[in-house]
């Protein structure tokens, strides 16, 4: 017995909407209100994503507020930022698994040192704290 089947097409999802050729006329538009957001790719800004950040900068009253898909993608993103080559980072001695590659794998590379230190006694802080770090 053979079951009918028909063609079925993607479905539209929430994520986007179709506005056809007409659509990015406003890009070539020169009289576009600067202030007014055009979302045209997720990774490069997302209503969302933008609102979580502009609340969350208003909260804590900061000027800005960054926000990552990912607490790898947060980790690295500011250690990247913090740290140059020779400097040194104290880090507790049980780390997530990918943060322990991160920081054991990719940081000697830059001449980034790890010193791991059990971080529930303060004292092992003094330790290894220095003008590095």
């Amino acid at each position: 017995m053979q079951l009918p089947s028909r063609r079925i097409g993607p479905s539209k999802s929430w994520g986007y909407v179709e506005r056809g050729a007409q659509g990015f006329i406003q890009f070539a538009n020169s009289e576009i209100d600067e202030k007014a957001p055009i979302f045209i790719y997720d990774r490069l800004g997302e209503p969302n994503k933008d609102m979580l950040e502009e609340n969350l900068a208003h909260i804590e009253k900061g000027e800005m507020a960054v926000s990552f898909a990912s607490g790898m993608g947060a980790i690295s993103t500011i250690l990247g930022v913090l740290t140059k080559t020779g400097d040194e980072i104290i880090a507790h001695h049980t780390l997530y698994g990918c943060t322990f590659s991160l920081m054991t794998n990719w940081y000697p590379r830059y001449n980034i040192k790890v010193n791991q230190v059990d971080l529930t006694d303060i004292n092992n802080i003094y330790k290894v704290l220095n003008e590095n770090t």
